[in-house]
């Protein structure tokens, strides 16, 4: 569609100060006498405009249909939040409203729409708690929340809602002198009061026009089906106030059945491409009432059958409340789209055969964290996945806590919703969401940080972040192969033990975790418990001082430093880059076997040391876990002092070396090495017959690996990709090969 859509001039001469800068199905942005006008939207436009670049707009005119595919349209409460402080209608600097937002419809849509932002912007008030029959503790406890949250003044007084909202009905004259009726719904006439110009506009949509979101919908990449026993997939996560995606759902696989966390716009199209209808949906878990939480809601209700809702009685209220004024229908009518199951607060309760422990967050309305557990076996971890949904941070709770907003038990109560074996983090603006600054310095090994504003750029590598899809799975795999591989594979470079009696003492002691995508398993200088850890299946990455030195694949151990240095706290990152499982093995038995023999340790501690090394190499680092491990038993260490040379130029020896430890240098040069570089490669490799720099330790304590020339070119044979790298490399130091 043209951006002059379907407006088309009529009674006398159209307006000359009137242009249309977005059109959408139901959907018209225009600027008329200096004014930004918004006709109509649907719940989601306003990510339209932050992608485009468009003016906010100061007047909201109402279409007069209430949904179209069933998709909410007019979604004004969530338009007014971005119009005010995106569009400079309030000045965060002096606390002061500059712009009023103008709503224009008829008397009763003014009324709904009033309603509607007061209820969603500043939250209910004590009658609405009453009428409903919620306990007084916690509807008192949250009014005191709520005032701390509510806009004021630099006098600290609340701003009331009629300072920030201008009411019109259609055909009454708006700032600027013009007005605007409607004819029937979404067509509408447009005057100028001064010169008596007139436009018509058309925001019906065309055949076959549908309405869509801005951002297109991520491929589903693959991996593990939907429908599994027990995993909770992400279908969007982002933060409200950016275009690049969508905002927040989930969905809970629960022994096979579907259920909704929340429900952004447009998450049905998300779905499908999880292999999920809205059919399928055998349950809603609502946190809350904001749009980017409940704006898909239609597509789920209009499915022909009832849907189960989980949630606190007061969310379910403010639900009802919402959708009848969306809609124009009564509470009891949309009541007959729902089943409505109440949820206990701060204790555990079964659903579909799982636990979970819902609690009250702190947030301007209210909202509910959620913990959901499989119930436990004694042979393995507790698998838990925390969602958080919308509440304050670290920073924040403690200031409410200094001004007696809260006590020290609802501190605690707040601070517990980051605390679970895989925690789902609502980030985003600071305030009423965690900062990033909230998560530095603390342990963020089980923590993916979501509804975020901004892509992470500048943030250290090792925190994790939610994506489109990202698929939490737990406890769903029949994993007694994956352990009796890994354990196998720990065992394999140990020739002098009984093989049989360790792999089952091992595999016997040996607990799981399913780990996703992003997941942190290990914190640099965190103090961790005393693990072993064997990569079941999967990709890990190795990140130190914010740096990527290597790359794990199935079979490779980590976490032996607590165990060859003493050092409690860990020296690096691990994460997950694919979703895998991990094997653990704890101090007890680790250091049973390691005291086997003393054959044993001293191989493991140089096995876990050279493969370390050579996982962090260009050359060695992408080796499956047996030529890495063949390779590290082979090598040789040696140990050099300051000024001791490794290699003197002229020299025929027909070995290289990987740095381990301490720096080299080429004398009289600016060269120098540092770990975990590769010297003398190319001499082992065979391009030449004789060493061609001199090479020295400049450090004591300087260690290096020998890797022979047999071992080289064996591998160079059996991996074509290692033999293409140290060409490349030869060539770029002008040695013909």
């Amino acid at each position: 569609m043209t951006m002059t859509g379907k407006n088309v001039a009529m009674n006398r001469k159209s307006m000359r100060d009137f242009e249309i800068l977005d059109r959408k199905p139901c959907t018209a942005l225009c600027r008329i006498k200096g004014n930004i006008v918004l006709f109509g939207g649907f719940a989601g436009y306003h990510q339209n405009i932050i992608e485009e670049n468009l003016p906010w707009p100061q007047i909201l005119v109402h279409g007069g249909l209430n949904s179209y595919e069933d998709r909410l349209l007019n979604p004004f409460d969530f338009m007014f939040l971005c119009s005010l402080f995106k569009g400079g209608g309030f000045d965060l600097v002096d606390m002061s409203v500059k712009k009023k937002i103008t709503l224009c419809a008829t008397e009763l849509e003014l009324d709904r729409i009033v309603k509607l932002i007061d209820f969603t912007f500043q939250g209910p008030e004590k009658n609405f708690f009453k009428s409903i029959g919620v306990e007084s503790s916690w509807s008192n406890q949250y009014l005191k929340e709520k005032k701390y949250f509510s806009l004021k003044n630099k006098k600290g007084k609340t701003i009331p809602l009629e300072q920030m909202l201008s009411c019109h009905q259609l055909g009454a004259a708006l700032p600027n002198k013009w007005s605007v009726e409607r004819t029937r719904n979404m067509f509408f006439t447009i005057r100028d009061l001064e010169t008596g110009d007139c436009q018509e506009l058309d925001i019906s949509p065309e055949e076959k026009e549908t309405i869509q979101p801005i951002w297109k919908v991520p491929p589903n990449y693959g991996g593990f089906p939907a429908a599994l026993a027990f995993s909770l997939q992400v279908l969007g996560y982002g933060s409200p106030f950016q275009s690049k995606g969508p905002t927040t759902c989930m969905v809970l696989r629960l022994n096979g059945l579907a259920v909704l966390v929340d429900c952004c716009p447009f998450w049905d199209l998300l779905a499908r491409k999880t292999g999920i209808s809205v059919a399928e949906i055998d349950a809603l878990i609502l946190t809350h009432c904001h749009e980017d939480h409940m704006g898909g809601l239609l597509k789920l209700i209009r499915r022909g059958r009832k849907i189960r809702i989980y949630t606190a009685r007061d969310i379910y209220q403010m639900m009802l409340e919402i959708l009848s004024w969306q809609l124009d229908i009564s509470p009891e009518v949309v009541k007959q789209y729902f089943e409505f199951h109440p949820i206990p607060i701060e204790k555990w309760t079964t659903i579909y055969g799982i636990d979970f422990f819902f609690q009250y967050t702190s947030h301007p309305i209210p909202c509910i964290a959620l913990k959901v557990r499989k119930k436990q076996r004694s042979d393995v971890l507790p698998t838990e996945i925390q969602i958080t949904s919308d509440t304050v941070g670290l920073s924040c709770a403690r200031k409410m806590l200094a001004e007696g907003i809260i006590t020290d038990q609802r501190y605690i109560q707040i601070m517990s919703v980051f605390e679970g074996d895989v925690t789902i983090a609502d980030g985003g603006e600071a305030g009423l969401h965690p900062a990033l600054q909230d998560f530095l310095g603390h342990d963020v090994r089980s923590t993916f940080l979501g509804h975020r504003q901004n892509e992470a750029t500048d943030v250290p590598l090792h925190f994790s972040f939610v994506e489109p899809y990202h698929l939490f799975p737990f406890e769903n795999l029949g994993i007694a192969s994956i352990i009796s591989r890994a354990i196998d594979s720990f065992l394999k470079p140990f020739p002098d033990i009984d093989l049989g009696r360790w792999a089952q003492i091992l595999r016997e002691a040996a607990i799981y975790r399913p780990i996703a995508t992003g997941q942190l398993i290990l914190q640099e200088k965190m103090e961790a418990s005393e693990f072993l850890f064997i990569v079941g299946f999967g990709l890990f990455s190795v990140i130190s001082n914010n740096q990527e030195v290597a790359i794990l694949h199935a079979g490779d151990f980590f976490g032996e430093n607590i165990f060859i240095s003493g050092a409690k706290k860990r020296s690096a990152h691990v994460k997950a880059l694919t979703y895998g499982i991990v094997v653990g093995l704890n101090a007890y038995v680790v250091n049973e076997f390691l005291n086997d023999n003393p054959n044993v340790k001293q191989r493991f501690h140089h096995l876990a040391e050279a493969r370390e090394l050579l996982s962090r190499t260009l050359l060695f680092g992408q080796l499956d876990v047996t030529e890495k491990t063949n390779l590290a038993l082979s090598l040789n260490k040696l140990s050099l002092r300051s000024g001791d040379y490794l290699i003197r130029k002229g020299e025929t020896e027909n070995c290289g070396y990987v740095l381990s430890h301490g720096t080299l240098e080429i004398p009289g040069t600016d060269i120098v090495f540092t770990p975990p570089s590769m010297v003398g490669e190319f001499t082992a490799a065979g391009f030449t017959e004789q060493r061609t720099a001199d090479i020295r330790a400049i450090e004591d304590c300087t260690t290096v690996y020998k890797i022979t020339r047999d071992d080289l070119q064996r591998l160079m044979q059996a991996s074509p990709d290692i033999e293409i790298k140290i060409k490349e490399l030869a060539r770029s130091r002008g040695l013909k090969v």
